[in-house]
């Protein structure tokens, strides 16, 4: 009897020893594994081209399975729809993309700000224009970029000046499409941000006769797919950590700066030199974060653009970030 229970502890010993094996052999294996981040950007240039450039993510990853994939697109919409169409993890948009995507059932969350100011977006009209007010535009061609922050803007100036889309041609193009329509008169104004004013300017095509100030400080935003989010939250904190790393460097580093910007983005230097300095670079949520982002939502709402209430608690997810500084401490 004794020798047949010695027999069955014995079995069972080694079924327990060959279940942890092939549970170290699972977890090795998911540790293995090769993770692919696909990190969405526009032409609006933030901390990533110095992060990117100098190899501080490079660094970061290098001893991990880790992959990071860079995807251009032309402005914030077309890069939501690649979130919400599950081709991109992560991107930088402007307050109204990723408001207009939580309205739409598409599941991001804001992880941090690449950007923000007042300068940094503003009214256009053409060089010889006689144009120096929005309340001139009554009955002339505004053209917009819709869906992104320009569209919040230009809703702004028409509440300012009494006025409503009817009281205006709106017409809805990129922003290069924008700059080329200003060059050959196809409108009488535009409603950008940067660098695009900057490039008008530098070209000769444009000049800049207002900007937000007293409407609204344009934060632009660092977001998350909640699917990636959730699945590698340590990958996403470290992702944090590093374009906060390359904000830090740039303060000091002003002219190499300039340098991986040009390089990353393709931004004329001198278009840079004009562009960057109306920006802040802080990747803190902060309550004016909080503030600014119910303000769009309101606007959104009043002007018809979302049809329901978006909860900005639910839009915003400090965690990430705050585990990424609590880090560097």
């Amino acid at each position: 009897m004794k020798k047949w229970w010695f027999i069955l502890v014995l079995a069972l010993v080694s079924i327990l020893a060959a279940c942890g094996d092939e549970e170290a052999k699972a977890t090795e294996g998911e540790k293995d594994e090769k993770v692919v981040l696909r990190f969405g950007y526009t032409s609006v240039y933030s901390m990533l081209g110095v992060a990117k450039e100098q190899g501080f993510l490079d660094e970061e990853f290098k001893d991990d399975n880790v992959e990071i994939e860079y995807v251009q697109f032309l402005s914030g919409p077309p890069l939501i729809e690649s979130i919400a169409g599950g081709h991109l993890d992560f991107g930088q948009v402007g307050a109204q993309p990723a408001v207009q995507a939580l309205s739409n059932g598409i599941k991001i969350s804001v992880v941090g700000v690449y950007s923000s100011g007042e300068q940094s977006l503003g009214l256009v009209v053409p060089t010889d224009s006689d144009i120096t007010s929005f309340d001139q535009l009554k009955g002339k061609k505004v053209g917009v970029t819709a869906g992104s922050i320009g569209h919040r803007l230009l809703n702004e100036y028409l509440k300012e000046n009494n006025l409503t889309n009817s009281d205006i041609e709106q017409i809805n193009l990129q922003p290069a499409d924008l700059k080329l329509s200003l060059d050959n008169g196809d409108i009488d104004a535009a409603v950008l941000y940067e660098p695009w004013i900057s490039t008008t300017e530098y070209e000769n095509i444009g000049k800049q006769i207002d900007d937000a100030e007293g409407l609204f400080n344009d934060y632009s935003y660092y977001i998350a797919a909640n699917e990636f989010a959730e699945k590698h939250p340590e990958i996403l904190e470290r992702l944090l950590k590093v374009l906060h790393k390359a904000e830090e460097w740039s303060k000091d580093n002003p002219e190499e700066t300039i340098e991986n910007l040009h390089t990353f983005f393709g931004t004329e230097k001198e278009i840079l030199e004009l562009a960057v300095p109306r920006k802040e670079y802080d990747i803190e949520i902060t309550e004016g974060v909080y503030t600014s982002l119910q303000e769009t939502i309101d606007d959104l709402l009043e002007s018809g653009v979302i049809r329901e209430e978006v909860d900005v608690n639910k839009l915003i997810n400090p965690t990430y970030l705050e585990k990424a500084l609590k880090e560097e401490e």
